[in-house]
């Protein structure tokens, strides 16, 4: 459930505390003095603690809003493009797939479940290509049978044919099968 957050009297200073306690890596006994020290404004360890932790949320929160944002920009970018020219093959996803899995290992420290969900889309992408590859092997059984099955209906219109000596019939016969 979202609520609507309260002003706080910390709010003027977030900036600085931010920078204070994550970037210069300051105690919360530090920033506390510093913060009496700078602006003058005194407040409990306990409240100095909770407003930064609210303000790490809310900066996660802002980081993962705008990289859905990015990546819904990059989805709907994708999709325009294949609406236009046809989906990539195999092995440009593929290609794909390996950029981010190493673009992950670059970043450095990378949630886990990064790799876990780029591991199942890789997995997913190898799956969907043996399905899609059976596909055209089925197709290709299936043709072949439709051959068959012609080449068969062909040789029985001649087996049927009793103007035709034996000899004759098994060289038209042969004749069908071998076109």
């Amino acid at each position: 459930m979202n609520r609507k957050r309260i002003a706080s009297k910390l709010d003027p200073y977030r900036e600085d505390l931010v920078q204070w306690s994550e970037v210069d890596r300051l105690t919360l006994a530090q920033c506390l003095e510093k913060l009496v020290a700078t602006h003058g404004v005194k407040t409990s360890s306990g409240r100095l603690s909770e407003y930064l932790a609210n303000c790490r949320n809310e900066d996660l929160t802002e980081s993962i809003l705008r990289d859905t944002a990015t990546g819904a920009r990059f989805c709907r970018a994708l999709r325009e493009r294949y609406e236009k020219d046809p989906p990539p093959d195999f092995d440009l996803l593929d290609r794909m797939m390996q950029t981010i899995i190493m673009e992950l290992n670059v970043r450095g420290k990378v949630d886990p479940k990064l790799y876990g969900i780029a591991t199942l889309l890789y997995g997913r992408l190898m799956e969907r290509q043996k399905v899609i590859g059976g596909d055209r092997d089925r197709e290709l059984d299936r043709e072949k049978l439709d051959f068959l099955k012609r080449k068969y209906d062909e040789s029985q219109v001649v087996e049927t044919d009793s103007g035709l000596s034996e000899a004759e019939k098994a060289e038209r016969i042969r004749a069908i099968f071998k076109r």
